[in-house]
């Protein structure tokens, strides 16, 4: 019992960790579309990683009204991904680049053959990929 106990401690650590880091990476496209008092509490919350209470302390307001301000500032973030799309392009932009990297890397390592052309072509297609999401 305290195995689960202590698993679902870790896995709500978990989704909040990756909730940082998916609006901590929004919040780094989309930040300054915020207001400035929202832009400052993001900023402290997510790039300084300081706590509510740190933030209500230095910005003399309550806790509860800096959670407020966070919940809404995420919304707005989340508003403007949904239209623009500039993190969902930049994670398909590194996850084509980063296999351009491990493609190359397996060519360099191989003699001049086929199967290296085939890769090669690999590598042009996952460019020509690039390009569309940066067309779009």
């Amino acid at each position: 019992m305290i195995f689960l106990c202590k698993a679902n401690q870790l896995y709500k650590r978990g989704n909040l960790m990756e909730k940082k880091i998916k609006y901590g990476n929004m919040f780094a496209f989309y930040g300054k579309l915020l207001t400035e008092k929202q832009y400052e509490m993001l900023y402290h919350y997510y790039m300084n990683d300081f706590s509510m209470v740190e933030i209500a302390e230095n910005m003399k307001i309550s806790r509860q009204a800096v959670y407020d301000a966070v919940k809404k500032s995420n919304k707005a973030l989340e508003s403007y991904e949904k239209k623009l799309g500039l993190y969902d392009k930049f994670k398909s932009i590194s996850i084509y680049s980063n296999s351009i990297i491990e493609i190359s890397e397996s060519v360099l390592e191989k003699e001049h053959n086929e199967e290296n052309r085939n890769q090669i072509n690999e590598i042009v297609a996952l460019a020509m990929e690039i390009n569309k999401v940066n067309d779009n």
